[in-house]
């Protein structure tokens, strides 16, 4: 999945991501080795070729190489470094732009397309960079630092064939790390997103990749999709935060490899969200259920473990038509799976062991037939 550079010199990418399978298929080759070998080929073209040096906030207007030679503050309420044009580097060189009064954008991007943001540190701003209408553009081995206040490490409005990889974000639980609204098959991958209010949120878009992203610290939630369709979450750490992953009106995502353990509330939630697949999953140690659905429909859970949680291991409630294979729920403080108000769920091959609150209960709903333990329980327990 690596792109050949153009013959005239623009950085050149191709589509990553054209839905769930297709974002599965990038990570059977692995999302490290696609990102690393983009940026090898980037490195090796411009190597030979004069940077314009930057040392001062300014407006980028034309394609080339830019680096900065000189720690910049961007003033308040505007953006430091704005890329107007498309087909540009921009190489940080190690320097950091701050803020002041929590204010103001580090790096800003609008209506362009092959740009690529490296080897920067920002600190005190209102947002870190910032792509609006941005294709096939590249941010990558960059240090954040927010502000205690609202704020964005990474923007994504409008944004398509975005890499953000290998960033390191972090601040005093305000704000979050990454966020996309309204943009279309991007790729996050190896982030490392701590000590914020939320991790990764997703809004209005579709068919992004969300592969081997760390957590830790998070007050809010790690990964939540809010009326995000269609995107694959795999290999995420999205531990010891407020929730691990949320979906909330997301419908058609796919959900695997994830741990989702040590947190304040669930595991991993589904609010409103319909025809998901969840495979492979983790949640441990939650102090509310380890996978809860409420509302949800036509989902499917596939050898997900739940274990040592504060209530129940996996619960349905209001929620019909889902399907339950081959998961595990032990030693938790309810019950391993929990289905209230709920109905025509089904399931074979679910085991639960050393629950409180014993292995099933089914109250309420009807036409449930869920096996638990090599028993098929189909009516209120």
């Amino acid at each position: 999945m690596s792109g050949e550079d153009n013959d005239d010199g623009r950085i050149d990418r191709r589509s990553y991501l054209t839905g769930s399978a297709a974002a599965l298929g990038a990570l059977a080759v692995g999302p490290g080795s696609v990102v690393g070998e983009k940026k090898r080929k980037r490195a090796e073209k411009y190597r030979e070729e004069d940077r314009t040096t930057i040392t001062e906030c300014t407006t980028i207007t034309e394609p080339g190489s830019y680096e900065l030679a000189a720690d910049l503050e961007a003033t308040p309420a505007e953006s430091c470094l704005e890329i107007r044009a498309s087909d540009v580097l921009l190489d940080g060189a190690g320097y950091t732009i701050s803020g002041t009064d929590s204010e103001g954008i580090g790096v800003s991007a609008v209506d362009v397309s092959d740009v690529a943001v490296t080897n920067l540190t920002l600190e005190g701003l209102a947002t870190g960079i910032q792509y609006e209408g941005v294709t096939d553009g590249l941010v990558a081995d960059v240090t954040i630092e927010l502000p205690s206040v609202a704020s964005s490490g990474v923007s994504l409005v409008r944004s398509t064939r975005c890499i953000v990889t290998q960033t390191e974000m972090e601040g005093d639980t305000f704000g979050t790390g990454i966020r996309l609204a309204a943009s279309n098959e991007n790729l996050l991958t190896e982030n490392g997103i701590g000590l914020l209010n939320d991790g990764i949120e997703l809004v209005d878009s579709t068919n992004n990749g969300l592969f081997a992203n760390e957590f830790g610290g998070n007050v809010g939630t790690n990964i939540r999709l809010d009326d995000a369709d269609r995107n694959a979450l795999a290999q995420n750490e999205a531990n010891s935060g407020g929730e691990g992953i949320v979906l909330a009106a997301a419908d058609e995502n796919w959900v695997t490899g994830n741990t989702a353990n040590a947190n304040a509330s669930f595991g991993i939630e589904l609010d409103g969200s319909n025809g998901n697949r969840l495979v492979g999953n983790t949640t441990n140690d939650t102090t509310a259920d380890g996978i809860g659905l409420r509302n949800s429909n036509d989902n499917t859970l596939t050898a997900n473990t739940a274990t040592d949680n504060g209530a129940d291991g996996i619960t349905l409630d209001e929620s019909d038509d889902n399907r339950l294979s081959n998961n595990s729920a032990n030693d938790n403080l309810g019950v391993g799976y929990a289905v209230t108000d709920s109905s025509r769920n089904t399931g074979r091959g679910n085991t639960a062991d050393g629950n409180e609150g014993g292995p099933i209960l089914i109250e309420g709903g009807q036409e449930n037939a869920i096996e638990v333990n090599g028993v098929l329980v189909t009516e209120d327990t």
